[in-house]
């Protein structure tokens, strides 16, 4: 996902590789874009090391020569500087950052096997759009930290990370839906929600239940405008709309 705040190319979680796979446990379609034809980036944001977010062959791939890279752990800035990046940078929620004229505050999440982070980015004037992309999450019943994130913290635009298959390990559903999505996209006060889709394949780890997208509840009201985003298309959100 790549968005452009404040004049500067933004990409998160890049995972563009054609065969993109976690050891034969994720299974993803082929992307409508490659990495060489993103262009110059100013920055990039990693939610998490995990496979679905962390792509070594998408990152040494890209135009990123003068980017700076965030990151949510210690572990993931070592996996990533040994692809030879030095503006590398661990980011925590409870601190912000400015980066090249942008405002970062990174956001809790939580992956399928550990913490991971979301980042909000704006200006650092505090002018134009903020953008949020929720990286991974755990269901809001499951985990009510980024609920409390979301209220303190709004957003014009979110990019709501939300699976369509919802994975369980002998209980509740451990990664969030569109539905939770949209409950932070209205807490964040946010104009534009995009669901990023997370479907996945996966075999021998847990069960997975399929609970479509299309058939989930959004009564979101007519504050806020839900756009199933579309695998390779640029979308344009002017400030003053």
């Amino acid at each position: 996902m790549v968005a452009e705040v404040a004049g500067r190319r933004v990409v998160f979680d890049p995972s563009l590789s054609p065969s993109f796979s976690a050891q034969g446990v994720f299974a993803a379609p082929s992307p409508a874009r490659h990495a060489d034809e993103l262009g110059p980036v100013d920055l990039v944001c990693i939610s998490s090391g995990e496979a679905t977010n962390f792509d070594p062959r998408t990152l040494a791939a890209l135009d990123a020569r003068h980017a700076s890279i965030l990151v949510g752990d210690d572990d993931t800035a070592r996996r990533v500087r040994q692809l030879g990046w030095r503006r590398v940078r661990v980011v925590s929620p409870t601190t912000p950052v400015d980066v090249g004229g942008l405002r970062v505050q990174a956001s809790p999440g939580r992956g399928l096997l550990g913490p991971a982070v979301g980042f909000v980015i704006g200006s650092a004037n505090h002018t134009g759009l903020r953008v949020w992309h929720t990286g991974p999450l755990a269901p809001l019943e499951v985990d009510a930290r980024v609920a409390a994130f979301a209220s303190a913290h709004a957003a014009d635009v979110v990019l709501g990370c939300a699976w369509g298959l919802r994975a369980r390990i002998g209980g509740p559903a451990v990664q969030a839906g569109v539905d939770d999505v949209a409950a932070l996209a209205r807490l964040a006060r946010a104009r534009v929600l995009l669901p990023i889709g997370r479907d996945a394949v996966a075999t021998g780890l847990f069960s997975l239940v399929w609970e479509p997208a299309d058939v989930v509840n959004l009564d979101v009201g007519r504050s806020l405008h839900i756009e199933r985003p579309v695998n390779g298309t640029w979308y344009s959100l002017a400030s003053t709309t």
